[in-house]
């Protein structure tokens, strides 16, 4: 059976945490690396997120990049609007929240998912508005869920 993502297509693993300051350097400090400048998901007016199929221009957070052989892991420091990386914060705590996969085509992913039950949590435009990223709810079966990120066709 065909999965609903391509494993091969792995780009990054993201992690939530509280004090994105903080757990940069920490783990900056373990893999002898520099510590990345966290920045913003982005201004509502670009990204256009929707939690739970409302719009949610509140729903930010704060990211820190540490590039790993061909995958990202990506420290994710939400604000307190509600997000999905706030619910999981808040029921989980710290932990792997998500692992994205590239797709040429999102919501075909997102339909196909969709299909065999499950539902779409979050989506949104990247900040620097060149792709779009859907979290689909897989918490329960796998324990974090699955990230599809798409580039937009200019910028592939």
């Amino acid at each position: 059976m065909k999965g609903i993502v391509d494993p091969e297509r792995i780009v990054s693993i993201g992690y939530v945490v509280r004090d994105i300051e903080a757990s940069s350097r920490r783990l900056a400090a373990m893999l002898g690396s520099e510590v990345p400048q966290p920045v913003s998901s982005g201004e509502a007016s670009v990204t256009h997120v929707e939690y739970m199929g409302a719009a949610a221009p509140e729903a930010v957070c704060r990211m820190a990049f540490f590039r790993m052989g061909s995958v990202k892991l990506e420290l994710i420091e939400p604000n307190e609007a509600p997000s999905v990386w706030r619910d999981f914060l808040e029921r989980r705590g710290e932990g792997v929240i998500e692992i994205a996969f590239m797709s040429d085509d999102a919501d075909a992913v997102v339909a196909d998912a969709e299909k065999r039950g499950m539902r779409l949590l979050q989506k949104g435009i990247f900040r620097g508005g060149n792709g779009r990223y859907a979290y689909i709810d897989t918490l329960d079966e796998i324990g974090f869920y699955i990230e599809v990120l798409e580039m937009f066709k200019e910028n592939r």
